[in-house]
C-alpha cells in the first residue's frame, strides 16, 4: 500500500531483522514489482553493529523484540541481527527527501529515534510510532523521554482519538497515548 501512494518517484524502505519475517515481507514486495520497495534484512538503532534478536512464536510473528516482549508471548528463538543507525544509512545513500517514517519496533521506537536525530532535523519528516510502555521500558526509554525528544527537536504531537481514529493535538499527558503517535514538525502546523 504504501509503495503505491508514493508514486513512480517515490521510494520506500522496509527494515525486517528477523529472518522468518524478512522473507515474507520480500516475498510481497516482490509481488509488487512496479512499485519501488527496497527491503532491508536489518534492524534500525542508535549504534551500528550487531543486536539480539528475540523472536516471537509463530502465532505471534511480528512482535520480535530487541527487548521484551510487552505481551504474553513465548520466544520461540533468538538471532543476532544486523543494527544499523538510519543517520549513517542515508549518509551513504544521501536521498532526496524522506517525508514519513513509520516505526513499530516492539519497543525500540527510542533506540531507532536516537540513531535518526539527524535524519529528523535534516529532512523533518512526519513520523508515525507505537508507544507502548512496557517495551520502552525494556530499553531505557519511556513515553515521556520520546515526547521530549519530540519537543526538543520542534515537533508537535497528536494522538489518534479513540472513537473517532482521527489525529488530534496532543497536550502533554502521557496516560493519553494510547498505542500511537503522531509526530510532526511544527513549521507544518495542525
Amino acid at each position: 500500500l504504501c509503495g503505491a501512494k508514493v508514486g513512480k518517484e517515490g521510494k520506500v524502505w522496509s527494515f525486517e531483522p528477523s529472518p522468518r519475517e524478512f522473507a515474507v515481507l520480500k516475498a510481497n514486495a516482490d509481488l509488487n514489482p512496479e512499485l519501488n520497495i527496497t527491503c532491508f534484512p536489518m534492524a534500525l538503532g542508535n549504534k551500528n553493529g550487531t543486536a539480539k534478536l528475540r523472536i516471537a512464536e509463530g502465532i505471534h510473528a511480528g512482535q520480535n523484540t530487541l527487548g521484551q516482549f510487552s505481551y504474553a508471548i513465548n520466544e520461540l528463538d533468538s538471532a543476532t541481527v544486523s543494527l544499523r543507525m538510519l543517520d549513517h544509512l542515508l549518509l551513504e545513500t544521501k536521498p532526496k527527501r524522506v517525508d514519513l517514517i513509520k516505526v513499530d519496533v516492539e519497543g525500540a521506537e527510542g533506540l531507532v529515534l536516537d540513531g535518526a536525530t539527524k535524519t529528523l532535523d535534516s529532512f523533518r519528516p512526519v513520523i508515525l510510532l507505537e508507544v507502548l510502555g512496557k517495551g520502552l521500558a525494556a530499553l531505557g526509554y519511556s513515553p515521556i523521554r520520546l515526547i521530549n525528544l519530540f519537543r526538543g527537536m520542534g515537533y508537535d504531537l497528536a494522538i489518534f482519538d479513540k472513537k473517532t481514529g482521527l489525529p488530534t493535538e496532543f497536550h502533554g499527558n502521557a496516560s493519553e497515548i494510547s498505542e500511537n503517535l503522531l509526530a510532526y514538525p511544527a513549521e507544518m502546523g495542525p
